[in-house]
């Protein structure tokens, strides 16, 4: 007999309950599976979003890094990067969208204080299962800072700074300079760890050593020319003008006679200029001094003077 018409006991029937139950668990159940499947779905987009900031702001901190001062840096490259991994669905219309349908905001780049550069982005992503609760999108943000290397480096500028560089050649000369040291120190930094630069100037002497004084012309070495100091060692290019041939340097001809070296000498120039007799002044022990100008090449430091009158 049906449950329905055994009154007494249909408190004890026990048809159609397994049914109930699936039925009732199931909500749930489903909920579960499609919260975990969205949640998978905004954690890949996150995780490709980083990607995308990852590789962009390398980028970005080379083309800032080595960009020189004053000028603003075109980080074209670095936000196309961003996109080219953010965006891998090519639309029949040809366009690209977004990494499983999210959609990304355009990077943000920056310098901050401490010379590195920030890449910052967004990217809404529309869940499947949890829009059924009234959850329509989900943002996720990411950010990437990076800063352009500096290794240890010692580096040499050899300069033609001769009369022939004389006019643009010497300003293009400076601004090259300048733009190089640019891009190796970063257009904000005057030093950096384990970096060193020294100019060596193209010009018509060159140091041998003070020891090597037989390659010089006999008798052309007076050590009283460099009192108070001494000869340091350097010798004027080997011309017509100090006694060699043109070319002995181009050619590399070992110094001998007719090919020897002449000893350089910049004269000192202390005591050189004296003042008028109206700027004499009386020193500390009563002497009468004269009052001198600095030279172009004073050897000895220059003593205290008295503000012309």
């Amino acid at each position: 007999m049906p449950c329905a018409l055994r009154r007494a006991s249909l408190w004890r029937c026990r048809r159609g309950n397994v049914a109930i139950m699936v039925g009732l668990t199931a909500i749930p159940l489903i909920a579960m599976i499609g919260g975990a499947t969205d949640l998978a779905q905004v954690w890949l987009v996150k995780s490709r979003l980083q990607v995308g900031l990852d590789a962009g702001v390398l980028v970005a901190a080379k083309i800032i890094g080595t960009t020189p001062a004053g000028t603003t840096p075109n980080t074209t490259d670095a936000i196309n990067l961003f996109w080219s991994n953010f965006d891998t669905i090519h639309k029949p219309d040809g366009s690209w969208g977004g990494f499983m349908g999210a959609t990304a905001s355009k990077p943000i780049i920056k310098t901050n204080a401490d010379g590195s550069v920030q890449m910052t982005s967004s990217a809404t992503v529309r869940p499947s299962f949890l829009g059924v609760i009234n959850i329509g999108t989900v943002t996720v943000n990411g950010q990437s800072t990076a800063r352009t290397a500096a290794y240890g480096l010692e580096l040499a500028l050899v300069l033609d700074n001769t009369g022939s560089m004389a006019g643009s050649s010497i300003s293009g000369l400076i601004t090259a300079s300048q733009q190089l040291l640019d891009i190796v120190y970063g257009p904000s930094n005057d030093t950096q760890p384990h970096l060193w630069v020294s100019v060596v100037p193209f010009a018509v002497t060159v140091n041998i050593k003070n020891t090597r004084t037989g390659w010089l012309v006999p008798g052309s070495l007076n050590p009283t020319d460099y009192s108070p100091s001494t000869w340091m060692g350097c010798v004027m290019a080997r011309t017509a003008n100090t006694g060699a041939t043109d070319g002995d340097d181009f050619n590399d001809i070992a110094p001998s006679a007719g090919h020897y070296f002449k000893p350089f000498l910049y004269p000192d120039t202390y005591h050189q200029y004296p003042s008028t007799a109206g700027l004499q002044y009386t020193d500390s022990k009563g002497k009468k001094q004269t009052w001198w100008y600095p030279g172009d090449n004073d050897w000895v430091p220059a003593t205290s003077r008295p503000a012309a009158k």
